[in-house]
C-alpha cells in the first residue's frame, strides 16, 4: 500500500473509532441520566456466556478424543 494511501485509511480507521468511542460515551451517559444502568449491564451474560463456553468445550473435547481414537487405530502396535 503507498504511503499516501494508508494514511489517508489510517484516518479513516481512526475517525470512525473516535465516532463509534463519542457513541457508546453517550449511550452510557444517558443511560446514566435516566437511571438505567441496568440495561447496559445484564448480570446474567456472564452466565450466558460460561454455558455457551462449557458446551464448546465438551464439544471439542469430545471431538479431540474421537479423533485420538481414530489416529491410535490407524497406528500399528510396532511403532508405538
Amino acid at each position: 500500500m503507498l504511503p499516501a494511501a494508508w494514511i489517508l485509511q489510517f484516518l479513516h480507521e481512526k475517525g470512525a473509532l473516535k465516532a463509534l468511542a463519542d457513541s457508546i460515551k453517550e449511550y452510557v451517559l444517558t443511560a446514566a441520566e435516566n437511571d438505567a444502568i441496568d440495561t447496559i449491564f445484564d448480570p446474567a451474560h456472564g452466565k450466558y456466556w460460561r454455558m455457551y463456553n462449557e458446551l464448546e468445550t465438551k464439544q471439542s473435547s469430545r471431538s479431540l478424543k474421537i479423533s485420538i481414537k481414530k489416529s491410535l487405530k490407524s497406528v500399528s502396535n510396532d511403532n508405538l
